[in-house]
């Protein structure tokens, strides 16, 4: 059976999955291109986003299982923060060892010439332009979700979307460890402070078993950051104080 297949079917949805599977890093970042047309709004229609945002969220079926795999891929390959980087041993051979840095590289010690370097950058650069994507597509659909619970007070739904699995344990380690690196990536900062404040608000407390080295001094650092130097990171920052029930003072923080 087609794993993208719904009661709302969509001639897009196979070829979205022929990519997300694809081993080929250009044809899984158009895949998920398309995925994030599939949960707008405005591209497909309010209940056919509304079938992909919850299949995704809450695992639902054939496809929810088929997407949260995909996306586990995704972020477990994402950039370390900067705490765990090691650096004492990589010397600066040119320009590219110092982006192959910057970008997250844990060990440079064993990218011996220019041409690996170069090699390394540009997949580097792949899989962060694919977890960008990624984070898209799930702030776009916990946007869904929000609204609609909001609207129509769907608590039992809420209770059923379960944080403690695979699929979210490991998505909140990656809004944790980009929001930690929000000086080199602003937007993608922004977008896991969504995800982060979405979550707290249709589970509150969720975050209160983070410790305040892990949550609060981060969305702290992102506000602070995003006030000088990038306005959405700013907005969602301070929404996730806010859900945090800390107020934004500037003379304070």
């Amino acid at each position: 059976s087609d794993p993208m297949s719904s009661s709302s079917t969509m001639t897009t949805r196979p070829l979205c999955w022929d990519l997300l599977c694809s081993n080929r890093k250009d044809e899984n970042r158009l895949g998920m291109e398309m995925l994030l047309v599939l949960v707008t709004h405005d591209q497909v229609g309010r209940d056919k986003a509304e079938d992909m945002a919850y299949a995704l969220a809450f695992g639902l079926g054939e496809l929810g299982c088929n997407l949260r795999s995909v996306f586990l891929n995704i972020f477990k390959s994402s950039p370390k923060p900067s705490s765990w980087w090691n650096k004492s041993n990589c010397t600066t051979i040119d320009n590219v060892r110092t982006n192959v840095v910057v970008a997250g590289a844990v060990d440079c010690t064993d990218l011996d010439d220019v041409s690996s370097l170069e090699v390394f950058s540009e997949r580097t650069q792949e899989r962060e332009a694919l977890q960008l994507l990624a984070l898209q597509v799930v702030s776009t659909c916990l946007d869904i979700i929000m609204e609609k619970e909001q609207d129509y007070l769907c608590n039992e739904a809420i209770a059923m979307l379960d944080l403690s699995s695979n699929f979210w344990t490991q998505a909140m380690t990656t809004f944790l460890v980009n929001l930690e690196q929000c000086t080199i990536r602003p937007h993608e900062a922004a977008l896991a402070a969504k995800c982060l404040w979405i979550l707290e608000s249709l589970q509150p407390d969720l975050l209160m078993p983070l410790t305040e080295a892990t949550i609060v001094t981060r969305a702290i650092k992102a506000y602070n950051f995003g006030k000088q130097h990038h306005l959405l990171l700013e907005k969602e920052s301070e929404k996730l104080l806010h859900c945090l029930n800390l107020l934004v003072d500037t003379k304070k923080v």
